[in-house]
């Protein structure tokens, strides 16, 4: 077989390459904005702090009431399982909106809710206690921990956050309880807001 009759396989191969992985960014791009236009949405409590990501620019890193909980009957949920084996493990946090419209923990669980309000996180660190009580500390995160902003942005960003006006974030979660940070809240106003695509 000459060589001039491999060029249109290799072409092929190539067109099919490009096409699987534009398939692929795009489905990441859509997974993202599905669950920002159609996911449940929560409001949390955040305290930020303002690092800088040298390969993505600006973000805030952003941490909440929810990130630390405390868990009853800790032995009976884990079954006596070492600490660090315990991290990474996917966890349920059954939330319930407060009277000042936010979501606060209500429990944890190991599996999916059926329904109601709830966010999918995992174990980053445990915490038991020694005097004989059954509770334990969790240390979870979420995926939405950083909030990038553009160079403009930022300043602005930065500033409003030392000033303690942003106080809120809203989270759009899907049924699956995965979250994606949809605004950020300043009293009843959303100033900040991602952007589907």
């Amino acid at each position: 077989m000459n060589t001039n009759s491999k060029k249109p396989f290799h072409l092929a191969g190539a067109l099919i390459t490009i096409a699987l992985m534009w398939a692929s960014v795009l489905w990441m791009i859509e997974s993202r904005a599905s669950i920002l236009r159609g996911g449940q949405e929560i409001v949390l409590k955040t305290e930020p702090i303002d690092p800088r990501d040298f390969l993505r620019g600006r973000y805030v890193r952003l941490n909440f009431d929810i990130s630390r909980v405390l868990v009853e009957k800790f032995e009976d949920m884990f079954a006596g399982q070492r600490s660090e084996v315990l991290i990474g493990t996917p966890v349920y946090v059954i939330l319930k909106k407060n009277a000042a419209g936010r979501d606060d923990y209500v429990s944890l669980q190991l599996q999916k809710p059926e329904s109601g309000r709830f966010i999918k996180g995992k174990i980053r660190s445990v915490g038991l206690r020694n005097d004989g009580n059954e509770e334990g500390y969790l240390s979870l995160e979420y995926g939405i921990e950083r909030f990038y902003a553009s160079e403009t942005v930022a300043p602005d960003l930065e500033k409003r956050m030392r000033d303690g006006e942003v106080t809120d974030i809203i989270v759009a979660v899907s049924a699956d309880g995965i979250p994606q940070i949809k605004a950020l809240r300043q009293g009843n106003h959303n100033f900040l807001t991602e952007v589907f695509y």
